[in-house]
């Protein structure tokens, strides 16, 4: 088996952007996809037909990005406690038979297809903490950017405003969805690790029960 695995690929990635940067040839979720674009189209139309001023809409940007930040770094919490667990039920015998074997999707090793997958999740939260962030610090209503920008034009005032809300609202909105991705590969990490040990065990009593070559006559 090892001599199927390029041992360069363990020490290839040195930073959470190469890993990004090589991770996309994984296919996105096509129901986060879905779900997500389909929510934003209904907070557009809620937008074009609710009849929020500008004022009130950054004051909403600024509750949702500050309840998104509370829920994002909670989760944070319960995606280390996941990515801890999946770890510590993958056994280096395992991880080296991953590593031996190609997905035909992402032309990975299933080792990395897999690690980049939660490595996935926890960089987008790291960028969603951040839009909340930037929200709370730079878009206060005393802070330079919010002031900076109630100086423009009010047409544009309101795109930009409007452009800010509909990200903070996919921020929030991911991060829900992908925890749902996450909780389902630790299960499938779970169902995998249990799997490969029986092939192991079965092979291994094959083995052991198999009857011996009968010895050739003297």
């Amino acid at each position: 088996m090892h001599e199927n695995i390029d041992k360069n690929q363990f020490l290839e990635e040195t930073s959470l952007y190469q890993i990004f940067m090589a991770s996309s040839n994984i296919r996105l979720n096509r129901f986060n996809i879905i779900f997500t674009i389909i929510f934003l189209l209904l907070c557009v139309l809620d937008l074009a037909f609710g009849g929020y001023s500008a004022s009130e809409i950054a004051s909403l940007t600024r509750s949702i990005a500050n309840q998104g930040l509370s829920l994002t770094i909670g989760l944070l919490g319960f995606l280390v406690a996941g990515f801890a667990i999946f770890s510590s039920i993958t056994s280096p015998k395992l991880s080296l038979f991953m590593a031996s074997k190609i997905n035909p999707e992402s032309g990975l090793s299933y080792l990395k297809h897999n690690y980049f997958n939660f490595v996935n999740v926890f960089t987008f939260y790291f960028f969603a903490v951040f839009v909340f962030f930037c929200v709370l610090i730079f878009g206060n209503k005393s802070g330079a950017a919010f002031n900076l920008m109630n100086k423009l034009p009010e047409f544009y005032f309101y795109i930009i405003i409007c452009f800010i809300y509909l990200l903070v609202i996919f921020c929030c909105i991911y991060v829900i969805i992908l925890l749902k991705s996450f909780v389902y590969n630790i299960y499938h990490s779970v169902m995998t690790a249990l799997r490969h040990e029986y092939d192991v065990e079965s092979e291994r009593l094959a083995k052991i029960s198999s009857p011996t070559p009968a010895e050739p006559p003297l």
